[in-house]
């Protein structure tokens, strides 16, 4: 009994001094897992997951009392409002089943359910007023309309009266709200992505306007590294550098760079003119012309369709302002797409000539000259759109995501959403780490005037009610690929001479690590990030200048700066053992991985 007392004395303590619960309840689905996350938790999420996130107003109610005095009439209004709306759920069919004089057996336990699901409703706890108005319509109805008053035989069923009065006041408290003249306000939903770069504003189905990136899944299981990608990866990361620090001044380079990468299309317009004159030889008869001119008018539009667009992106590119990389992208797909139809289109011009042994040599020719200009134009097409994705990235973080924009929607508390929904594979580039944060956000004009688009940003005042930040990981066991620097000790130095003076030798390694991420701790995922596997290295044992081959198992901790490992020169035939430290920094007077 003292337990229970107890406990309902820091429920209650708890309700006072917090006054309120959470606004937002966030309910990760993740293959087949459904889970809430919950706000005393570590907040770690899936970075392949879907999120649906539900607003109580109940609960929104109680923090805009605390925090605005001047909504209460406003509020009053709503929860009226909310609690009729929430009786009346069932309102229309039972209305419905009520007029029938006779009912089927679905019918009838359909009817009971919802019926009992209103009487429920009036029994809830926060409806006690409803209920003492459902009463009072009761005592209205007996006199007015029951077995005993003077109009008994009027058929009206009680809970026909007191549900046609209930809409009535529903209809008559919205209108009230209309017209209150309290401080306007609105709530607005955002979402954004945080990461090294800065951050990206993401879609909440339901509450912005905001266009979904294409799917961009994480890959769980990684087995393959290049020097190729480790280059790139390095360059990539100089490039970001620099765009945080100049940011309009790179995109105004990388303007300039981007319409030097366009396809050179000279060669495609001399296949034109080849075309034509192949065409419009004498040599060619009437039937064979006639046979071609289709294909050769079809290759004519395309080749003209092509040289147009590439026109009007580069003049897109020279004019952009910041705000215009997606239409140029958009563009760019269509130019590729161009590309390929222009293929297809030459390979049934080609095919239509094999019919005719007369002009095989001269569509030979024709068919090598086209080859080489496909080949050159897709592969600048390539290189344009892999140039212009970086500049899609980076102009993404470069917006000014606080400013909320027209794409953000703004409802008042009558028309707000009751669930949004994110799509972390349509949230864009990401990492391991990042952090996604949902903010609800109070909007109040500055002006004693409602809130509508006219309005300019400056003019609102905008007020964070609850905000939510989580950190997305891979979730569960994937696969790592690593490079660094070991230190390799030899087990048995047989047939080798080893440098006399050093027990250890550097050198090179990969690895194949497997890793496990966690749900419940940060500290493991951004700290400890144990991983263990396979590792090939090319150390140099007998110090002759010609790299051995070494295979064996590896242990890495820390976010792989610490290795140990166990491992066998097979080209020496001796096994060893071996330690990194891999430094993502540099330590005062050791240049460690300096970029040259």
């Amino acid at each position: 009994m003292r337990k229970r007392y107890l406990l309902s004395f820091l429920v209650l303590f708890c309700s006072l001094f917090l006054g309120y619960g959470q606004v937002l309840t966030i309910i990760e689905k993740e293959s087949k897992r459904v889970d809430t996350v919950k706000i005393n938790s570590a907040q770690i999420i899936d970075i392949n997951s879907s999120l649906e996130i539900k607003i109580s107003k109940s609960e929104l109610i109680k923090k805009l009392r605390s925090n605005h005095s001047d909504f209460n009439d406003q509020l009053d209004f709503q929860e009226r409002i909310d609690a009729l709306e929430k009786v009346l759920t069932n309102q229309e069919t039972l209305l419905k089943r009520l007029q029938l004089q006779t009912l089927n057996a679905d019918d009838k336990k359909s009817f009971y359910e919802d019926l009992d699901a209103f009487y429920k409703s009036l029994l809830d706890p926060n409806n006690e007023g409803l209920r003492y108005q459902a009463n009072a319509l009761f005592e209205e109805w007996r006199v007015n309309y029951g077995p005993r008053s003077s109009n008994p035989n009027s058929g009206l069923k009680k809970e026909v009266y007191i549900l046609s009065n209930f809409n009535k006041d529903l209809s008559l408290i919205k209108q009230n709200l209309a017209n209150a003249t309290g401080k306007s306000f609105k709530v607005s939903m955002i979402a954004y992505v945080y990461n090294d770069l800065g951050k990206n504003r993401v879609h909440i189905e339901n509450f912005d306007i905001i266009n979904e990136r294409e799917i961009y899944s994480i890959p769980r299981w990684v087995t393959t590294l290049s020097q190729k990608q480790s280059k790139q990866l390095q360059e990539l990361q100089k490039r970001a550098e620099a765009y945080n620090k100049e940011a309009p001044k790179y995109f105004a380079s990388f303007k300039a760079a981007l319409l030097s990468k366009l396809p050179d299309l000279s060669c495609i317009v001399n296949l034109k003119s080849e075309i034509q004159n192949f065409n419009n030889s004498t040599n060619l008869r009437s039937t064979i012309k006639t046979a071609l001119k289709e294909d050769v008018e079809a290759l004519i539009t395309e080749i003209n369709d092509l040289t147009s667009l590439v026109s009007i992106v580069s003049k897109d590119i020279a004019d952009w302002k910041i705000d215009t990389p997606f239409e140029i992208i958009t563009q760019t797909n269509t130019l590729a797409k161009s590309v390929d139809n222009i293929d297809i289109i030459f390979a049934k011009f080609k095919k239509t000539t094999t019919a005719f042994v007369t002009i095989k040599s001269q569509v030979s020719m024709l068919s090598e000259t086209y080859s080489d200009c496909y080949n050159t134009v897709s592969k600048e097409i390539n290189g344009f759109t892999q140039a212009l994705s970086i500049l899609k990235n980076q102009h993404d973080r470069f917006n000014d995501n606080d400013e909320i924009g027209t794409e953000i929607d703004k409802f008042t508390l009558n028309d707000l959403p009751s669930t949004g929904y994110i799509k972390l594979l349509r949230s864009g580039p990401r990492q391991k780490g990042d952090e996604l944060e949902v903010v609800l956000v109070l909007r109040l004009p500055q002006k004693e005037t409602a809130i509508d688009p006219t309005i300019q940003a400056s003019a609102v005042k905008n007020e964070t009610i609850e905000s939510r930040q989580m950190t997305m990981q891979l979730i569960g066991l994937r696969s790592e690929t690593v490079v660094g620097i070991i230190m390799a000790d030899s087990f048995n130095e047989k047939g080798f001479t080893p440098v006399t003076d050093k027990r250890f030798l550097y050198a090179p390694t990969a690895a194949l690590l497997l890793k496990i991420g966690s749900r419940n701790s940060k500290l493991y995922n951004d700290f400890i990030d144990l991983g263990f596997g396979l590792a090939v290295s090319t150390p140099d044992f007998n110090t002759d200048g010609t790299p051995e081959f070494g295979a064996g198992f590896m242990l890495t901790a820390f976010k792989d700066i610490l290795s140990l490992g166990i491992n066998y020169n097979v080209t020496l035939d001796t096994p060893y053992w071996s330690f990194g430290i891999n430094l993502p920094f540099n330590l005062p007077g050791i240049p460690i991985n300096n970029p040259q």
